[in-house]
Protein backbone atom coordinates (compact mmCIF):
# COMPACT_ATOMS: atom_id res chain seq x y z
CA UNK A 1 0.00 0.00 0.00
CA UNK A 2 0.89 3.32 -1.07
CA UNK A 3 0.01 6.51 0.80
CA UNK A 4 0.80 10.42 -0.39
CA UNK A 5 -0.80 13.41 0.62
CA UNK A 6 -1.77 16.78 -1.55
CA UNK A 7 -3.90 19.09 -3.03
CA UNK A 8 -6.22 17.85 -5.48
CA UNK A 9 -8.07 19.64 -7.79
CA UNK A 10 -11.87 19.21 -8.48
CA UNK A 11 -12.68 17.75 -11.87
CA UNK A 12 -15.99 20.07 -12.59
CA UNK A 13 -18.78 21.27 -10.44
CA UNK A 14 -21.24 17.75 -11.00
CA UNK A 15 -18.96 15.05 -10.48
CA UNK A 16 -18.07 14.94 -6.86
CA UNK A 17 -14.84 12.55 -5.96
CA UNK A 18 -13.28 12.81 -9.61
CA UNK A 19 -10.17 14.55 -8.83
CA UNK A 20 -7.12 15.69 -11.03
CA UNK A 21 -4.23 17.20 -10.90
CA UNK A 22 -0.50 16.08 -10.32
CA UNK A 23 -0.85 15.70 -6.76
CA UNK A 24 -3.37 12.76 -7.47
CA UNK A 25 -0.89 11.70 -10.55
CA UNK A 26 1.75 11.56 -7.70
CA UNK A 27 -0.77 9.65 -5.56
CA UNK A 28 -1.08 6.70 -7.77
CA UNK A 29 2.21 6.55 -8.82
CA UNK A 30 3.03 6.23 -4.69
CA UNK A 31 0.35 3.21 -4.13
CA UNK A 32 2.09 1.60 -7.18
CA UNK A 33 5.56 1.46 -5.80
CA UNK A 34 5.75 -0.99 -3.05
CA UNK A 35 5.69 -4.70 -3.16
CA UNK A 36 4.89 -7.32 -0.87
CA UNK A 37 3.50 -6.30 2.30
CA UNK A 38 5.23 -2.85 2.50
CA UNK A 39 3.58 0.34 3.15
CA UNK A 40 5.18 3.60 1.64
CA UNK A 41 4.48 7.19 2.44
CA UNK A 42 5.02 9.95 0.70
CA UNK A 43 7.44 12.39 2.47
CA UNK A 44 4.37 14.91 2.85
CA UNK A 45 2.75 12.46 4.52
CA UNK A 46 4.73 11.13 7.21
CA UNK A 47 5.66 14.34 8.28
CA UNK A 48 2.00 15.03 8.92
CA UNK A 49 1.97 11.35 10.60
CA UNK A 50 5.32 11.31 12.63
CA UNK A 51 4.02 12.41 16.37
CA UNK A 52 0.46 9.62 15.97
CA UNK A 53 1.95 6.51 15.36
CA UNK A 54 0.53 4.07 17.30
CA UNK A 55 2.85 1.91 20.11
CA UNK A 56 5.51 -0.18 18.39
CA UNK A 57 5.07 1.46 14.57
CA UNK A 58 7.84 3.22 13.35
CA UNK A 59 8.39 5.11 9.93
CA UNK A 60 12.04 4.11 8.12
CA UNK A 61 13.46 6.39 5.83
CA UNK A 62 13.94 4.31 2.66
CA UNK A 63 16.14 7.35 0.81
CA UNK A 64 15.17 9.02 -2.23
CA UNK A 65 13.14 6.85 -4.54
CA UNK A 66 12.47 8.02 -8.51
CA UNK A 67 8.48 7.78 -8.73
CA UNK A 68 8.09 6.68 -12.63
CA UNK A 69 7.22 9.09 -15.27
CA UNK A 70 6.63 12.13 -12.65
CA UNK A 71 9.08 15.15 -12.95
CA UNK A 72 12.61 14.91 -13.31
CA UNK A 73 15.25 17.30 -13.76
CA UNK A 74 15.60 15.65 -17.06
CA UNK A 75 12.24 15.70 -18.62
CA UNK A 76 11.16 19.10 -15.92
CA UNK A 77 11.54 21.14 -19.22
CA UNK A 78 9.75 19.21 -21.78
CA UNK A 79 7.03 18.84 -18.88
CA UNK A 80 6.67 22.24 -18.15
CA UNK A 81 5.78 22.80 -21.88
CA UNK A 82 3.26 20.39 -22.22
CA UNK A 83 1.96 22.41 -19.83
CA UNK A 84 2.16 25.21 -21.48
CA UNK A 85 1.03 24.20 -24.76
CA UNK A 86 -2.38 22.66 -23.28
CA UNK A 87 -3.00 25.94 -21.63
CA UNK A 88 -2.55 24.80 -18.19
CA UNK A 89 -6.24 22.77 -18.40
CA UNK A 90 -6.54 20.03 -15.76
CA UNK A 91 -8.32 17.63 -18.29
CA UNK A 92 -5.42 18.20 -20.98
CA UNK A 93 -3.23 17.55 -18.45
CA UNK A 94 -4.76 14.65 -17.25
CA UNK A 95 -5.25 12.74 -19.88
CA UNK A 96 -1.78 13.40 -21.39
CA UNK A 97 -0.08 12.24 -18.35
CA UNK A 98 -1.98 8.96 -19.14
CA UNK A 99 0.12 8.98 -22.16
CA UNK A 100 3.45 8.93 -20.42
CA UNK A 101 3.13 5.49 -19.90
CA UNK A 102 4.31 4.68 -23.73
CA UNK A 103 5.56 8.49 -24.51
CA UNK A 104 8.27 10.02 -22.64
CA UNK A 105 7.57 14.25 -22.23
CA UNK A 106 10.09 15.04 -24.75
CA UNK A 107 8.46 12.68 -27.41
CA UNK A 108 5.15 13.96 -26.35
CA UNK A 109 6.14 17.55 -27.48
CA UNK A 110 5.90 16.97 -31.32
CA UNK A 111 2.15 14.95 -31.38
CA UNK A 112 0.74 17.91 -29.19
CA UNK A 113 0.61 19.75 -32.59
CA UNK A 114 -3.08 17.46 -32.70
CA UNK A 115 -4.13 17.96 -29.56
CA UNK A 116 -6.82 16.10 -29.72
CA UNK A 117 -6.43 13.12 -31.78
CA UNK A 118 -3.52 12.77 -29.02
CA UNK A 119 -5.19 13.12 -25.91
CA UNK A 120 -8.27 10.99 -26.90
CA UNK A 121 -8.51 8.50 -24.09
CA UNK A 122 -9.41 8.85 -20.32
CA UNK A 123 -10.87 6.50 -17.40
CA UNK A 124 -13.82 4.43 -18.36
CA UNK A 125 -15.28 5.13 -15.20
CA UNK A 126 -15.98 9.24 -16.07
CA UNK A 127 -18.83 10.82 -18.04
CA UNK A 128 -18.08 10.11 -21.37
CA UNK A 129 -17.95 13.96 -21.81
CA UNK A 130 -14.22 13.82 -19.49
CA UNK A 131 -13.13 10.74 -21.32
CA UNK A 132 -11.32 12.93 -24.07
CA UNK A 133 -10.02 16.42 -24.69
CA UNK A 134 -12.67 16.26 -28.04
CA UNK A 135 -15.22 15.12 -25.98
CA UNK A 136 -15.43 17.87 -22.99
CA UNK A 137 -15.03 20.46 -25.27
CA UNK A 138 -17.86 19.08 -27.32
CA UNK A 139 -20.47 19.00 -24.70
CA UNK A 140 -19.82 22.69 -24.46
CA UNK A 141 -20.28 23.19 -27.98
CA UNK A 142 -23.69 21.36 -28.10
CA UNK A 143 -24.76 23.38 -25.66
CA UNK A 144 -24.46 26.19 -28.13
CA UNK A 145 -27.73 27.58 -30.58
CA UNK A 146 -26.85 28.24 -34.21
CA UNK A 147 -26.03 31.50 -34.24
CA UNK A 148 -23.19 31.04 -31.41
CA UNK A 149 -21.91 27.73 -32.95
CA UNK A 150 -21.46 29.54 -36.00
CA UNK A 151 -19.59 32.90 -34.30
CA UNK A 152 -17.63 30.21 -32.01
CA UNK A 153 -16.23 28.33 -35.43
CA UNK A 154 -15.33 31.57 -37.43
CA UNK A 155 -13.44 32.99 -34.69
CA UNK A 156 -10.89 30.05 -34.30
CA UNK A 157 -9.34 32.07 -37.39
CA UNK A 158 -7.81 34.43 -34.82
CA UNK A 159 -4.74 32.66 -33.05
CA UNK A 160 -3.48 35.83 -31.39
CA UNK A 161 -7.21 36.88 -30.26
CA UNK A 162 -8.87 39.94 -31.73
CA UNK A 163 -10.28 43.39 -30.31
CA UNK A 164 -14.09 43.88 -31.23
CA UNK A 165 -13.82 45.66 -34.23
CA UNK A 166 -11.65 43.21 -36.20
CA UNK A 167 -14.12 39.90 -34.51
CA UNK A 168 -16.90 42.00 -36.07
CA UNK A 169 -15.31 42.76 -39.09
CA UNK A 170 -14.65 38.99 -39.83
CA UNK A 171 -17.41 37.03 -37.68
CA UNK A 172 -20.51 39.02 -38.81
CA UNK A 173 -22.82 38.24 -41.43
CA UNK A 174 -23.81 41.65 -43.44
CA UNK A 175 -25.84 44.13 -41.08
CA UNK A 176 -24.92 41.91 -38.10
CA UNK A 177 -22.10 43.47 -36.57
CA UNK A 178 -23.69 44.28 -33.03
CA UNK A 179 -24.92 40.43 -32.28
CA UNK A 180 -20.66 40.52 -32.33
CA UNK A 181 -19.95 41.24 -28.90
CA UNK A 182 -23.19 39.19 -27.43
CA UNK A 183 -22.33 36.21 -28.92
CA UNK A 184 -18.84 36.96 -28.11
CA UNK A 185 -19.90 37.26 -24.57
CA UNK A 186 -22.13 34.18 -24.26
CA UNK A 187 -18.71 31.90 -25.26
CA UNK A 188 -17.23 33.61 -22.35
CA UNK A 189 -19.43 32.61 -20.47
CA UNK A 190 -19.30 29.06 -21.62
CA UNK A 191 -15.48 29.14 -21.01
CA UNK A 192 -14.97 28.70 -25.07
CA UNK A 193 -13.27 32.22 -25.14
CA UNK A 194 -11.41 34.30 -23.14
CA UNK A 195 -11.91 38.13 -22.66
CA UNK A 196 -9.30 40.74 -21.10
CA UNK A 197 -8.73 44.77 -21.43
CA UNK A 198 -6.44 46.38 -23.49
CA UNK A 199 -6.58 50.01 -23.15
CA UNK A 200 -9.64 50.17 -21.97
CA UNK A 201 -11.24 48.25 -25.00
CA UNK A 202 -12.47 44.46 -24.89
CA UNK A 203 -9.98 41.64 -26.38
CA UNK A 204 -10.76 38.46 -26.69
CA UNK A 205 -8.98 35.42 -27.75
CA UNK A 206 -8.98 31.33 -27.54
CA UNK A 207 -7.25 28.41 -26.07
CA UNK A 208 -5.64 26.96 -28.52
CA UNK A 209 -6.34 23.60 -27.93
CA UNK A 210 -9.76 24.98 -28.12
CA UNK A 211 -9.27 26.73 -31.42
CA UNK A 212 -8.17 23.77 -32.70
CA UNK A 213 -11.58 22.17 -32.06
CA UNK A 214 -13.44 25.08 -33.31
CA UNK A 215 -10.96 25.35 -36.47
CA UNK A 216 -12.42 21.98 -37.16
CA UNK A 217 -15.76 22.61 -37.42
CA UNK A 218 -15.13 25.54 -39.18
CA UNK A 219 -13.86 23.70 -42.36
CA UNK A 220 -16.15 20.74 -41.68
CA UNK A 221 -18.69 23.82 -42.49
CA UNK A 222 -16.95 24.54 -45.67
CA UNK A 223 -16.57 28.40 -44.19
CA UNK A 224 -12.82 27.97 -43.54
CA UNK A 225 -11.57 29.78 -46.67
CA UNK A 226 -14.41 32.49 -46.57
CA UNK A 227 -13.51 33.15 -42.96
CA UNK A 228 -9.47 32.86 -43.64
CA UNK A 229 -10.30 35.59 -46.97
CA UNK A 230 -11.98 37.83 -44.22
CA UNK A 231 -9.65 37.67 -42.08
CA UNK A 232 -6.30 38.45 -44.49
CA UNK A 233 -8.43 41.28 -46.13
CA UNK A 234 -9.25 42.97 -42.45
CA UNK A 235 -5.92 43.35 -41.10
CA UNK A 236 -5.19 44.38 -44.46
CA UNK A 237 -6.89 47.18 -43.84
CA UNK A 238 -5.81 47.55 -40.31
CA UNK A 239 -1.84 47.48 -41.49
CA UNK A 240 -2.32 50.20 -44.44
CA UNK A 241 -4.29 52.57 -41.94
CA UNK A 242 -1.37 51.39 -39.55
CA UNK A 243 1.05 52.47 -42.26
CA UNK A 244 -0.25 55.57 -43.14
CA UNK A 245 -0.42 57.20 -39.52
CA UNK A 246 3.20 55.87 -38.84
CA UNK A 247 4.76 57.67 -42.18
CA UNK A 248 1.70 60.19 -42.24
CA UNK A 249 1.19 63.54 -40.09
CA UNK A 250 0.41 61.56 -37.43
CA UNK A 251 3.47 59.28 -37.48
CA UNK A 252 4.41 58.17 -34.21
CA UNK A 253 0.82 57.81 -32.97
CA UNK A 254 -0.05 54.24 -34.01
CA UNK A 255 -2.12 52.76 -30.96
CA UNK A 256 -0.89 49.94 -28.79
CA UNK A 257 -4.01 48.18 -30.53
CA UNK A 258 -2.82 48.66 -33.75
CA UNK A 259 0.77 47.01 -32.77
CA UNK A 260 -1.39 44.02 -30.88
CA UNK A 261 -3.75 43.45 -33.86
CA UNK A 262 -0.78 43.60 -36.57
CA UNK A 263 1.68 41.17 -34.74
CA UNK A 264 -1.61 38.51 -34.74
CA UNK A 265 -2.13 39.57 -38.25
CA UNK A 266 1.25 38.67 -38.84
CA UNK A 267 1.87 35.61 -37.39
CA UNK A 268 -1.39 33.94 -38.46
CA UNK A 269 -1.76 35.00 -41.73
CA UNK A 270 1.71 34.82 -43.86
CA UNK A 271 1.69 34.70 -47.39
CA UNK A 272 -2.42 35.11 -47.09
CA UNK A 273 -3.12 38.73 -47.93
CA UNK A 274 -5.43 39.78 -51.01
CA UNK A 275 -3.25 41.05 -54.17
CA UNK A 276 -2.32 44.51 -54.22
CA UNK A 277 -5.12 47.35 -54.60
CA UNK A 278 -4.79 49.08 -57.86
CA UNK A 279 -2.68 52.63 -57.14
CA UNK A 280 -4.29 55.69 -58.76
CA UNK A 281 -1.97 57.09 -61.50
CA UNK A 282 -0.77 60.92 -62.00
CA UNK A 283 -1.09 62.48 -65.18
Amino acid sequence: MGLHTGEAQVASADTGADYVGFEVHRAARVAAAPHGGQTVLSETTSALVANDLPPGVTVRDMGRHRLKDLRTDENAAAVAEICRRLDGLPLAIELAAARIRVLSPKATLPRLERRLALLADGARDLPARQRTLRGAIAWSYDMLDADARTLFETFSAFSGGAALAQAEAVCAGPGREDEVFDGLARLASASLVRQRELDAEPRFGMFETIREFAEERLRQSGRHDAARRRHAETFLDLAERAAAEVHGPARGRSSTRSSASTTTCARRSPGRSRPPRPRPRCG
